[in-house]
């Protein structure tokens, strides 16, 4: 499980292979939190 800004970004049981567990570290560093907070608030709001 991946957090960031106490949002969850990613959550799937199981190990990765390390060529793949690296690209997802990756990935998850790259999410704009700006946006997520952004779509989170909106869905909150029934804005969805």
């Amino acid at each position: 499980m991946i957090f960031r800004e106490h949002v969850i970004i990613y959550a799937q049981p199981g190990a990765l292979p390390a060529g793949a567990f690296d690209d997802l570290i990756a990935r998850a560093k790259e999410i704009d939190m700006a946006k997520v907070h952004e779509e989170i608030a909106n869905e909150s709001k029934g804005e969805a």
